[in-house]
This record gives C-alpha cells, sequence and structure tokens, in this order.
C-alpha cells in the first residue's frame, strides 16, 4: 500500500510552518516503512503492534504536544497532522497510544 496522494483543493500545506511540515513528513514515513508492511497480519492476529510503540517514543511522538519530561513540545497543529498520518496507517493505534496525551 502507498501513501495516499490526497487531494488538496486549498493548498493547506502552504499554511504549514516547516515545523508542522517536517513532523507530517516523519510520521509519513514511519507509518509507510514500519507501519503498512504488518499492519495487515496485525488485524488478522487480532492484535496491536506493540513492536511499534519503542519507535514511536524513539520518533518523540509519544505526547509529542506535552512539554518537559522529555516530550517534545509541539504545536497543536503538528499534533493533528501525527495523528492524522498514523490513522492512515491504523486508527487503532491512534486510538491507543498519542490521543492519551491530550486527556
Amino acid at each position: 500500500m502507498s501513501r495516499f496522494d490526497k487531494i488538496d483543493l486549498y493548498d493547506l500545506p502552504s499554511d504549514l510552518s516547516e515545523e508542522e511540515c517536517l513532523a507530517q513528513d516523519t510520521v509519513a514515513r514511519f507509518v509507510d516503512q514500519d507501519v503498512l508492511p504488518i499492519i495487515g497480519e496485525c488485524f488478522a492476529e487480532h492484535r496491536v503492534p506493540s513492536e511499534l510503540a519503542p519507535k514511536m517514543g524513539a520518533l518523540g511522538l509519544l505526547g509529542a504536544n506535552l512539554s518537559g519530561y522529555g516530550c517534545a513540545g509541539l504545536n497543536q497543529t503538528s499534533y493533528g497532522l501525527i495523528c492524522q498520518e498514523l490513522e492512515r496507517g491504523t486508527a487503532r493505534y491512534v486510538a491507543s497510544c498519542p490521543f492519551k496525551a491530550a486527556l
């Protein structure tokens, strides 16, 4: 499965900061390289791919919108872009991991 080439009638990336674009591109690569190749098998086995959690942590995705405690302190737009890209790989993982930081 390849990255979805979405039609963007509003040219939204032109309104994003360099940091926001970098966050989105980083997570898009992670989803393409690490999530999509295994997610079908995980779905068939009825399991959450827990092996992705350390990789997500290394990328700074866990608690990405929080400051302190080693968290990235990204803005809410970056956080939303991160979640959007993760959901492209699997909505289940988005629901179980990074959204907890927003509570």
